[in-house]
């Protein structure tokens, strides 16, 4: 039996799945709305890219406390509480949507606070799934999640656009706090998690304390962590892009950028799905030429011209974002024991807070020069990294899994 097939049939595995998939959902659905406010209150690509770092921002900051919060609490009720947390908070600005009170401030601050309960959320659903999987399965339970988040974030950022164009930007809110209401209901359903966090004796600013000296002390983590930080400041950062290659390339509105969403979702489940299929036994060469892929998609979806070759682009680009995700989760987990794992996630959730550098760039050199030309210097970046990579080989493409 393959490892995909082991895992998908644990029953707290396919609880924790399902809630993936609706917390996927809001969340791609709220950068949508959000995103197609910013840039219709401003008009400019560089606000967009604001509130997308804004977005990101908490992560940087949050990443490695929310990682020893779960390490050192039950992983099972740091989901259940940043979910409460989510569902109380969409729900509020979905109101505030209804009675016309949103402004570019309120936008912007409900990316900040949205990013900081998401930056809680990741380390604890990722390590959680680490202790559940193993090692052995870990690439295939990660991959599976993926599908499912992928499946998720395809759907709610179709619904975001559809329902915000059609209807009211505070109904496609409201719906997103009802899949992440959902999404608390499954979460409920998990098994107990306290014996990983009964491996963590020590305080919490302890473990943040102590995670910091095996940070210091492994090149190969550092290694790991700045390979991510490179890949999302250069590479996921093209959303940014996406608003006004809708409007002023397009000719879109908010349907359309749903649709170039929802393309963006469909390429990180075919990326997924194809990770799971497959056997990985050498993550780290696997990603580096994931990381080449990303680059020359990016260039590709510089020079696309019309709607269909946009589409494929974004979703190809997508298909190296969810798979360089996958992998890179997985390479750090299996770099450190299970009480570790997360501080490990919350490693790769500092690495994704670098990401508002990647947002702010892309938008000014959006402004200062064109679409095309601020994608494609990014992407030549990307693919020369990769290849540079690849040459050298080293300590990332040794990793394995060991149990």
């Amino acid at each position: 039996m393959t490892p995909a097939r082991e895992i998908g049939r644990h029953r707290t595995f396919r609880w924790l799945a399902t809630g993936t998939g609706l917390n996927s959902a809001g969340m791609q659905g709220e950068q949508v709305i959000i995103g197609i406010l910013v840039y219709q209150m401003t008009g400019s690509s560089a606000w967009v890219g604001l509130s997308l770092a804004l977005y990101f921002a908490p992560m940087l900051l949050v990443g490695v406390p929310a990682g020893a919060l779960a390490d050192r609490y039950d992983r099972r009720l740091v989901l259940i509480w940043t979910e409460v947390a989510l569902v109380a908070a969409m729900a509020t600005f979905s109101l505030l949507l209804w009675h016309d009170s949103v402004q570019l401030a309120a936008a912007l601050t409900m990316s900040v606070l949205s990013g900081a309960l998401r930056s809680i959320h990741h380390p604890a659903r990722l390590s959680y799934t680490g202790s559940v999987a193993g090692n052995h399965r870990l690439v295939a339970a990660l991959s599976l999640l993926g599908i499912v988040g992928r499946a998720g974030q395809l759907i709610g950022a179709l619904l975001a656009g559809v329902i915000s164009e059609r209807y009211h930007p505070g109904s496609a809110y409201g719906l997103l706090a009802a899949g992440h209401l959902l999404a608390l209901l499954c979460f409920f359903k998990l098994d107990d998690n306290s014996v990983a966090a009964q491996q963590t004796k020590t305080g919490l600013w302890k473990s943040i304390v102590d995670y910091l000296h095996l940070l210091r002390s492994s090149s190969l983590l550092l290694m790991l962590i700045a390979f991510v930080s490179l890949v999302e400041v250069l590479g996921f950062s093209f959303a940014t892009a996406l608003p006004q290659i809708a409007v002023d390339r397009l000719a879109l509105d908010a349907e359309g950028l749903g649709l170039m969403h929802a393309a963006r979702s469909a390429g990180g489940l075919v990326g997924a799905v194809l990770l799971s299929l497959w056997s990985v036994n050498a993550p780290g060469r696997l990603y580096l030429m994931v990381i080449v892929g990303f680059g020359i998609s990016l260039v590709a979806l510089a020079v696309a011209p019309q709607l269909p070759t946009v589409l494929l682009a974004i979703a190809l680009v997508a298909v190296c974002a969810s798979a360089s995700d996958i992998l890179s989760q997985s390479m750090l987990q299996l770099c450190v024991p299970d009480a570790l794992r997360g501080r490990a996630m919350g490693a790769w959730v500092v690495a994704l807070g670098m990401g508002p550098l990647g947002h702010l760039e892309l938008g000014l050199l959006i402004s200062l020069t064109s679409t095309g030309l601020a994608l494609g210097g990014n992407g030549l970046v990307l693919l020369l990294i990769g290849i540079v990579a690849l040459m050298r080989g080293g300590a990332i493409s040794r990793i394995c899994p060991q149990d």
